[in-house]
Parts: structure tokens; sequence; C-alpha cells
């Protein structure tokens, strides 16, 4: 698709109609805000997400277990941290974290670009049921012009 395709809704035109127009600032408004605050949450909510893993690798570390009494099935120690002796998952590595915290990014990016999206699809679908009655009253205003009609 050509630039000048992409752009014919902007162009003078006698073809154009105000729908064109208007479903030509509709996209426009729908990007911009979608691209604009899907990229800010992303970032902030990945930024958030990763603040929070390195925190927890800052301050959660590894403590000895100690076996009171003998048992007969294996024992599974796990990580304890703080003055309340909460056992606590391991940290998340570095690596994990980074992909955890994309991850967490790109639901917040869609959280907000799709909400804009629908609601553009929507506008622009009411633009689509206006068109075919628009062209019926320019076709009433145009028709009889071009003399009798066959068929």
């Amino acid at each position: 698709m050509g630039t000048t395709q992409r752009k014919w809704r902007w162009r003078s035109n006698p073809l154009r109609r105000q729908e064109d127009v208007v479903e030509a600032w509709i996209v426009l408004i729908v990007w911009t805000p979608a691209l604009v605050g899907g990229a800010l949450a992303a970032l902030v909510t990945a930024g958030a997400a990763e603040d929070q893993y390195a925190e927890q690798r800052a301050h959660r570390h590894a403590v000895r277990a100690v076996l009171l009494a003998d048992s007969p099935h294996g024992v599974t120690a796990d990580w304890s941290t703080d003055g309340r002796r909460l056992l606590l998952s391991p940290p998340m590595g570095r690596a994990e974290g980074h992909v955890e915290a994309g991850l967490f990014g790109a639901a917040a990016a869609l959280a907000v670009a799709a909400p804009v999206f629908g609601a553009g699809a929507v506008t622009r679908a009411w633009l689509d049921r206006r068109r075919p009655a628009h062209w019926d009253q320019e076709w009433d205003l145009v028709g009889p012009q071009w003399g009798p009609r066959t068929g």
C-alpha cells in the first residue's frame, strides 16, 4: 500500500465525504493514545516489576534449616525471612525477572490499548452503517441526471 493510498482521506478530493474525514481523525485519535499510553503503561509496569524483583533479591537470603526429629520422609527446606518467620519462595532470578517484567509490561500496554482500539472500532462501524444511507441520498440526486435506467 503506497503512501498516497494510506493518506487518501487527508487529500482534497471531490469524492471524499465527511465520513472519510471523520474516519481519518478517528484513526489518528485512536492510534496516538494507544501507542503513547500503551508504551507508558508498559514502561511503568515493567519498571515497577523490575524494582520489586531487585528488592526481593536484595532482601531475601537463604537460612539454615535444622531437623528437630527424625523423619522417614524427605525433608524440604524453604526460605525464611524477617522477624515473622514467614516461609517464602526463593527470589526470582535476574533473567526470569526480566522476562516476567516484560510480560507484565506487555499486558499493561494491551490493557490500555484494547479499550481505545475497541472504541475506535465501534465508531468506525457506526460510520460504515451511515455510508450506504448517504450514498442512497446522493444517488437519488445524481441518478436522474444520467437518463433513464436500463434493466
